[in-house]
């Protein structure tokens, strides 16, 4: 099995096994790989010329007690179906660490579609999120300007807040 960076002609593909391995539209999949994809942030497993799976390496800059450091932000780890459970991801990711020594990145943060699996590979859970879905009609408009606060994560009926 050979890891290398992506090329060109693989995009196609790699869109496909993107939709494949996540609940992401349509729209979205265009979205990220015409503003975010990078041939040379992307790592590809490739057996027999088919691809088996990616993960994707997102330069960032993150502050830690208040310096500014270089990091990775680890996405869209894929792979294909009847790849899994042959060590496609475990390889994908030692080939991600690798890479991000080789680019000086001391640190990396990721949004992990299985928390057992990133335990194993060292992480751990640092921050949590709460997703909150809005229908656009429940939106009202706010005119430009005034003075806006951050709703706090407990206030059921608003996601931002105008005083």
């Amino acid at each position: 099995m050979e890891i290398r960076f992506a090329k060109k002609e693989d995009k196609p593909a790699l869109m496909n096994l993107w939709g494949y391995c996540f609940t992401d539209g349509d729209a979205y999949i265009r979205w990220n790989f015409d503003h975010r994809y990078r041939e040379e942030d992307t790592l590809v497993s490739v057996e027999q010329g088919e691809i088996c799976g990616m993960v994707q390496l997102l330069p960032g800059r993150f502050w830690v007690d208040g310096r500014e450091t270089e990091a990775s932000f680890i996405e869209g780890l894929a792979v294909a179906p009847h790849w899994r459970s042959c060590g496609v991801a475990s390889r994908l990711m030692q080939a991600a660490y690798e890479q991000m020594r080789l680019r000086g990145h001391s640190m990396s943060f990721l949004i992990p579609f299985s928390p057992a699996f990133y335990q194993k590979q060292g992480y751990g859970v640092c921050t949590w999120t709460k997703e909150v879905k809005l229908e656009m009609g429940s939106i009202r408009h706010y005119p430009a300007g005034g003075k806006w606060r951050i709703a706090r994560m407990d206030d059921e009926k608003t996601a931002c807040a105008m005083d």
